[in-house]
């Protein structure tokens, strides 16, 4: 995470808001030769509600490198496929079951 340390109370809101952005659509570029975002130490991946698999850490699709976060459709009707491109809510995808944990 890049610390923002001294930031005003907008821009600290700003890169926060990049920073959480599971696709990476919204990034942040320092302008002061600090460090870049980098990956997390582990890989992540997050299972979005009725949505697409988030995913962090250094990713690569059929060996190009895509960034540190990307969204990966699960409902099938993205026109950017593998990316999810938002069609799940405009189609009113809803996820299976979950399994059971017993």
């Amino acid at each position: 995470m890049i610390s923002e340390e001294g930031s005003s109370p907008a821009v600290q809101s700003q890169v926060a808001t990049a920073q959480n952005c599971p696709s990476g659509a919204i990034r942040n570029r320092r302008k002061d030769d600090g460090a870049e975002e980098s990956p997390p130490p582990v890989n992540l991946i997050q299972v979005r509600e009725n949505g697409p698999l988030a995913l962090r850490g250094a990713l690569s699709i059929d060996g190009e490198a895509i960034d540190y976060r990307a969204t990966l459709c699960r409902c099938g009707q993205s026109q950017n496929k593998p990316f999810c491109d938002g069609q799940h809510a405009a189609i009113g995808f809803q996820a299976g079951p979950t399994a059971s944990t017993e």
